[in-house]
């Protein structure tokens, strides 16, 4: 992970840490590497 505050893997572990959502904080990488591998659109990562 980046120590650059604007980096975006950095916002979502910050962002959701700073307003109590333990869930996403600890989620969002399995679900991005299986929108990845399902070449998901932008929007239907979103909503996943």
């Amino acid at each position: 992970m980046s120590d650059n505050p604007t980096d975006p893997e950095t916002k979502l572990i910050d962002n959701p840490k700073e307003l109590h959502l333990p869930a996403m904080r600890s989620g969002f990488e399995a679900v991005t590497l299986r929108a990845q591998q399902e070449s998901q659109s932008y929007q239907r990562y979103l909503i996943n």
